[in-house]
């Protein structure tokens, strides 16, 4: 692998989506990455999206962007059900894959993706970018080196303002949908389970008890519609945990929040790190994964503030950004700093914990 890496990006529409937001302007931050292919499934958005972006290659079709001589990295960034057989594309072409969280729709689909890939000899990265904020990596610094001693629980919730009166736009509906594994557990909650076990890794982790799960909400509204979309998906969980040696603690989810946010609260023996992020009602920087941190050491000997850097990029952007600089370096020496599809797997086995164990599966109300 030559130290430039040509990306080539499945579901780039450049009027909606996720990679317009988010994977292009991190690429471009990056001198050693370039985007020398797009693909939508629209010969008018694949034309218009090459354009913009300065690749030289544009795709109607996925197969033929990941046979590509010019790409050395496939992304996908499309919707979870397509995930598998874009990836199962991709490997067969010798590519490596970076792959949008949730990997897949169910474990076993995860398991076989990531045997493929080692079969293959290619890498596989999946997009948990929570794990690569500045203030997330610096407070798990804290908690490895122990400076607030022994953990004795964690408690963690995230909320957003989806939900709150509104009608959802038919492009979403797919994500209140329990079949779509897109919903509140698999995106806020997988983003804040990996963020949390991830900060508490080096401690020894956390793993999944139990768990309650409901649908508060059964109907939705429809954008410029008269329809009401039937809800499957819970819109609210807790889980219980169990935290490094002998603590404990909770994560929490939930929609329609007028003041959305993270907040993780770590208390030890000797202290504890309190973690938020900004207030917002603007959608994607809601996600655990993307908004901005600050967090609040305190100890006996007194409180800090740490902050994340001052030239962060949009909140869309910035964590994918530090993602594909670890892939980067990857690629380029054989290391393990990005996050891989095998911790795709484990992350997807926790969520099919909380699921197992949810007691409220059914719509109240």
């Amino acid at each position: 692998m030559s130290q430039q890496v040509r990306v080539g990006i499945i579901g780039a529409n450049p009027d909606q989506g996720w990679a317009f937001r988010s994977h292009v302007p991190a690429i471009a931050h990056l001198p050693n990455l370039a985007i020398s292919a797009v693909a939508t499934t629209r010969e008018e958005s694949a034309r218009k999206a090459a354009e913009l972006v300065g690749a030289a290659h544009w795709y109607t079709d996925p197969a033929a962007l990941a046979a590509d001589p010019d790409v050395d990295l496939v992304v996908i960034a499309v919707k979870v059900p397509h995930h598998v057989e874009l990836i199962q594309t991709a490997v067969a072409a010798g590519k490596h894959v970076y792959c949008e969280w949730p990997l897949t729709q169910t474990t076993e689909e995860a398991r076989a993706v990531t045997a493929l890939a080692d079969r293959a000899g290619v890498s596989g990265f999946v997009g948990l970018q929570a794990r690569t904020d500045a203030v997330l990596s610096t407070a798990r610094d804290i908690v490895t080196g122990g400076e607030i001693g022994t953990i004795t629980s964690v408690t963690a919730r995230t909320s957003t303002s989806k939900g709150l009166g509104q009608a959802i736009s038919p492009a979403w509906l797919y994500t209140i949908d329990a079949g779509s594994r897109a919903g509140i557990i698999e995106i806020h909650g997988g983003h804040l389970v990996d963020a949390v076990d991830h900060l508490l890794s080096g401690v020894g982790g956390i793993r999944v008890v139990d768990s309650m799960a409901a649908v508060t909400r059964p109907t939705y509204p429809v954008v410029d519609s008269d329809e009401l979309h039937h809800a499957t998906a819970p819109d609210v969980f807790r889980a219980g945990l169990e935290v490094g040696e002998r603590g404990i603690g909770s994560i929490q989810a939930w929609y329609a929040d007028p003041d959305p946010g993270t907040e993780i609260v770590v208390v030890g023996t000797e202290g504890k790190v309190v973690l938020r992020t900004e207030r917002t009602l603007t959608a994607y920087p809601q996600q655990p994964q993307m908004a901005p941190y600050t967090a609040d050491v305190v100890t006996p000997a007194g409180r800090r503030t740490l902050q994340g850097p001052a030239d962060r990029l949009a909140a869309e952007s910035q964590n994918v950004m530090e993602t594909y600089r670890r892939v980067l370096d990857d690629l380029n020496d054989g290391g393990r700093r990005a996050p891989r599809f095998d911790d795709g797997v484990r992350l997807h086995e926790a969520l099919d914990t909380i699921r197992g164990h949810a007691l409220k599966p059914e719509p109240v109300g």
